[in-house]
């Protein structure tokens, strides 16, 4: 066979090159749809990825009051045999820089575990029972203790006892359930929950990701009207305080600075501020914060557009999700001067009953994270599919 097809290859070398010149261009010509076809697909991916809001936002959700933690031990270890007695200790620390109010404690035991009644302790002063029943949980809903007020930086000691109606191996754990809320955060908390992770090491831990090209911070904060003011000009309109850098707004175009700059300690102001206020680069301008605090004689580093800043004024409220809320007047300051001054000027404002203003529009800290869309595939499809699943 082999003989026969080299002897007709050979007999009219003619139609045998016609044949190859033909075969090589089909095949060509073949490869070069596969080709087109491929590029058009990745030109395709980037040009519709490229305006999709696919990198994130991580909102902190840490109570302006004042972050009180709970902490429930069982005294003593090992099992429990029936009818044994064990010491219940709770420890309540508000470690905030402002009083938490209205305080309430609630716990709730296994069905292996009853309260022993007249048990209860505040420090060493008997808390009287409820009906019979343990004053951290009673009536059909389990209300809890309520505290009262705790000090910025105070602690509360409690506890109570309970009594084994059966025999437990391991009487902690799911046993044992306390949770504590305030009014500042009226969401119970489970005790003993882990700290907070800081923003700092979220930064560093979410850049480290695969596929994450940058992840900077951005705060922002709602003030009232009369809230800017420039010598004895003052703007009667809401204003709106941003706080990110020159990283920040290098990743967003749409954030242009059009006169001016970032500077070390000086502030950007909207168009719209900069010409209510007749203020310019050099200004000096005053914020006025709650609690009669300011930000007094901060000078004016630049002007700039954020008209079409989607990332700053698209709502995060559930109800107007992504609606663009844009607010003229606007503020732009360095992140070490949001948290070293404004929100401290919100933390006691928070803990005060009625105060409307820092209970409705406190201070947001968000850790804005980018994702490298040149890992998208080129495929369509694939990327639709890859773009949810990534981390």
């Amino acid at each position: 066979m082999l003989s026969y097809a080299r002897r007709d290859l050979l007999r009219n070398p003619r139609r045998t090159l016609a044949s190859l010149v033909g075969v090589v261009l089909g095949v060509g010509l073949f490869s070069a749809v596969l080709f087109f076809v491929d590029g058009s697909g990745a030109s395709m991916t980037k040009r519709a990825l490229a305006p999709l809001a696919i990198d994130l936002q991580r909102v902190s959700t840490a109570p302006l009051g004042g972050s009180v933690r709970l902490a429930q031990r069982l005294a003593g270890q090992g099992s429990l045999k029936r009818g044994q007695r064990r010491r219940v200790e709770l420890v309540v620390h508000n470690e905030g820089a402002a009083a938490a109010g209205e305080v309430t404690v609630k716990t709730r035991l296994a069905p292996g575990l009853t309260y022993v009644p007249g048990s209860a302790r505040r420090g060493g002063a008997p808390i009287p029972d409820v009906a019979g029943e343990s004053p951290f949980s009673h009536g059909a809903g389990h209300i809890g203790h309520n505290l009262g007020a705790v000090g910025a930086g105070a602690s509360v000691r409690l506890g109570y006892e309970v009594r084994a109606r059966r025999a437990i191996p391991r009487p902690g754990g799911p046993a044992l359930r306390a949770a504590i809320a305030w009014r500042e955060h009226p969401v119970p908390e489970p005790a003993n929950l882990p700290p907070l992770v800081d923003f700092a090491t979220l930064r560093d831990r979410v850049a480290a990701v695969g596929g994450v090209a940058a992840a900077n911070r951005l705060a922002f904060v709602s003030l009232p009207s009369g809230s800017l003011r420039a010598g004895a000009t003052r703007i009667d309109r809401p204003v709106k305080v941003f706080a990110f850098t020159a990283a920040y707004a290098r990743q967003y175009p749409s954030v242009r600075v059009v006169r001016g700059g970032f500077a070390p300690g000086a502030v950007l102001l909207s168009p719209e501020a900069a010409r209510g206020l007749g203020a310019g680069p050099g200004t000096r301008i005053s914020l006025a914060l709650p609690g009669g605090r300011a930000l007094a004689s901060l000078p004016v580093g630049g002007v700039a557009d954020l008209s079409r800043a989607r990332a700053l004024f698209d709502s995060r409220e559930g109800n107007k999700l992504e609606d663009f809320l844009y607010v003229a007047d606007s503020v732009v300051v360095s992140p070490e001067l949001f948290d070293r001054v404004v929100i401290p000027a919100f933390r006691p404002a928070a803990a005060r009953r009625g105060d409307v203003l820092a209970l409705k529009s406190p201070p947001t800290v968000e850790r804005d994270v980018t994702l490298e869309r040149s890992r998208r595939r080129s495929d369509p499809r694939p990327a639709l599919t890859q773009t949810p699943a990534d981390p």
